[in-house]
């Protein structure tokens, strides 16, 4: 169940701005809490777009020059393979990085050129991508992982 305080929260935010385009970022601290957020906030605001960065993340990963980037700097372009060797190396995870994040944030503007009317930006990125700056506001999920489950999912 969606807690009260982040649906109060998101449903004031649109209120507030309703009748513009506007776009709001839950920034989320990850480990999966992102992906949970959006499918539950897809459920409670049907008519808005919800940009997930963690689904637009993996679309990155397909496409072929940022495979062919990741094989040759990191040797392989496997998440599972990737994730085992940057989160031990803060300098291959800022290489990562570099290959991905431009191409992420490139592509979330590409959706949101595409969206008519309000957009819920979901991600733990929002701030690294450089993103923040195009929201009109950012609503920061901040709080231990199982006290956040057991609120929004």
């Amino acid at each position: 169940m969606l807690s009260r305080n982040v649906y109060n929260t998101l449903s004031n935010s649109l209120t507030k701005w309703y009748g513009l385009f506007s776009i709001i970022a839950l920034n989320t601290p990850g480990r999966g809490i992102g992906s949970i957020a959006s499918h539950i906030l897809k459920e409670y605001f049907k008519d808005l777009e919800i940009l997930d960065l963690d689904e637009i993340g993996h679309e990155v990963l397909q496409y072929g020059h940022i495979q062919n980037k990741l094989d040759k700097v990191l040797g392989t372009h496997n998440r599972k393979i990737l994730s085992g060797i940057v989160f031990e190396d803060p300098e291959k995870l800022q290489l990562l990085n570099d290959i991905v994040h431009p191409e992420l944030y490139r592509k979330t503007w590409v959706k949101l050129c595409k969206t008519k009317g309000h957009v819920i930006i979901v991600g733990a990125l929002i701030h690294e991508i450089k993103l923040a700056p195009c929201c009109n506001i950012i609503v920061t999920i901040d709080a231990k992982d199982e006290n956040i489950k057991n609120h929004i999912g």
